[in-house]
């Protein structure tokens, strides 16, 4: 079976994606980190959040999930090497966010710094493994 996608199925299962991290990520926020980030940091949090920089976020680091998860195991790759790809690219994006607040601000703890970065493996290797399915489905 060939995994070449034209440019309209590599859209379909960017959106694919997107909506996936969307819905898992956001049920994360809201039920698991909301509380967390209010007991932690209170005052410092936005009373809304801001829309336009968290779209930018999602939509850039799905296309990164995508670009460097996917596409390399899709031709002799398998579910498993996108998923660990998934993890790693995880692990290093949220870590940097939590390591950075760790490092700058005074209210931030490490036991929420390492809990959100093992977040971030997860929800990451998940969106791949839905990617690769995605991608193979329409291959």
């Amino acid at each position: 079976m060939t995994t070449h996608l034209s440019p309209s199925q590599w859209g379909l299962v960017y959106l694919i994606a997107v909506v996936g991290f969307l819905l898992i990520d956001g049920a994360w926020l809201m039920v698991v980190m909301k509380p967390l980030f209010t007991d932690m940091l209170g005052a410092a949090l936005r009373p809304r959040i801001a829309i336009a920089p968290a779209a930018i976020f999602y939509l850039f680091y799905v296309g990164g999930i995508l670009f460097f998860t996917v596409a390399p195991v899709l031709e002799q790759g398998s579910w498993p090497s996108a998923a660990l790809r998934g993890v790693l690219l995880g692990l290093i994006a949220y870590g940097t966010y939590d390591m950075t607040n760790l490092a700058t601000l005074k209210s931030y703890q490490l036991s929420i710094a390492l809990f959100d970065t093992a977040w971030g493996g997860a929800v990451t290797a998940i969106t791949a493994t839905i990617g690769y399915f995605a991608a193979r489905w329409l291959s």
